[in-house]
């Protein structure tokens, strides 16, 4: 078996680098702490989100931009940014190097939070896409958008953003860092059901309605984005004894989550 060593952190396998077939895809890579995300799209095209994290120095270049080139990404149809923490967006400004014009989607709070960041993206290129509406919406024929109610997103972390990618019935869900009232406000939103996989709200930070989170969404898998030693234990042994596979990054690597003719199927690889 031959590898491609594309930076300290990123190794393919030979069947993993060749160019990405047509297939709708997630793949949470491994970035330490993090949420980098690169939702694969038809057409050889790819959403990036939140490009950003605290352990890996300028995560854009040596992460992300290696990771598209490896698996044959030829057009990205923009960035989400969950929320304003660098861990989620400080590997930006590296795609927009390379991608210029790209749009961003960022919440209302973010764009009043962070003004200064937001005009800098905008100078290197970036297109400021804000998203005030509450109603969910559609990114692509597979993607679509959640926006926490403005009672609920009057913190950084619970004004998170939330993605769900679709396709025949079955869902994976992104919440971004929502803590608790956030998590509350997507409880009470039918955007949330269906989610086989859900992608752990704050790198899995505790949760004390993990559960009925769990089970609202009807999840088979967590998926767990965040270095070693951050994550709750107790919140990953609610998962396990409520029957989810869990999947972490800090032990299997990067994490991809593939829709077949058949159930959802979830490899891993360094």
């Amino acid at each position: 078996m031959s590898f491609l060593f594309l930076s300290p952190w990123i190794t393919l396998t030979s069947l993993l680098i060749s160019p990405w077939t047509d297939e709708l895809a997630v793949t949470f890579l491994d970035v330490g702490h993090g949420s980098t995300a690169v939702v694969h799209l038809p057409g050889r095209k790819a959403l990036i989100v939140d490009p950003g994290s605290s352990s890996i120095a300028n995560v854009g270049k040596r992460i992300v931009l290696p990771y598209l080139e490896a698996t044959g990404v030829r057009t990205l149809v923009g960035i989400v940014v969950s929320h304003d923490d660098a861990d989620h967006h400080n590997g930006v400004s590296s795609i927009l190097n390379r991608f210029p014009g790209l749009p961003i989607w960022v919440s209302s709070y973010m764009a009043q939070r962070s003004p200064d960041r937001i005009a800098r993206w905008k100078n290197s290129g970036g297109t400021l896409r804000i998203v005030s509406s509450r109603t969910p919406f559609a990114l692509t024929e597979f993607v679509e958008m959640w926006n926490p109610s403005e009672e609920v997103a009057r913190t950084d972390n619970d004004s998170s953003l939330v993605l769900r990618i679709s396709k025949q019935g079955r869902s994976v869900l992104l919440p971004g860092d929502l803590e608790e009232k956030g998590v509350e406000d997507l409880l009470r939103a039918s955007f949330l059901v269906p989610a086989q996989v859900l992608a752990a709200p704050h790198h899995g930070a505790r949760l004390n309605n993990l559960d009925r989170l769990l089970k609202t969404a009807r999840a088979e898998h967590l998926v767990v984005s965040a270095r070693s030693g951050f994550s709750d234990p107790e919140g990953l042994q609610i998962a396990s004894r409520m029957g989810l596979q869990v999947h972490t990054t800090w032990s299997r690597g990067a994490v991809t989550v593939r829709w077949t003719d058949g159930p959802i199927e979830i490899s891993s690889f360094r």
